[in-house]
């Protein structure tokens, strides 16, 4: 499809317990469904993001984003893709209108 799967990063020098320090290379992979949107994205840690995705609007829009760190967010649109509901990492729900 043509869009990036795998993103090497920057060098970093990564020092050890035991102080060594070696020099890596960082890889990102970023994942997508198959119309093209991105659903995920694993970063150089081995941790895994992702996205769910609202589809039959005008425009695809996201309905849930998940973190690596254990928190999500979740929006709701309209029929036409405005975003109208959004709920924070905290449950903090704001009405858009």
């Amino acid at each position: 499809m043509g869009f990036l799967t795998p993103k090497r990063e920057s060098t970093v020098m990564d020092t050890w317990e035991n102080a060594a320090q070696i020099e890596m290379l960082p890889l990102a992979t970023y994942y997508y469904d198959l119309t093209g949107n991105l659903v995920g994205l694993k970063d150089a840690n081995g941790h895994l993001s992702t996205q769910q995705g609202k589809y039959g609007l005008a425009q695809p829009a996201v309905s849930k984003s998940s973190y690596a760190t254990g928190y999500s967010k979740s929006f709701s649109c309209d029929a036409v893709g405005i975003l109208r509901t959004s709920v924070d990492e905290l449950y903090r729900r704001v009405h858009h209108t």
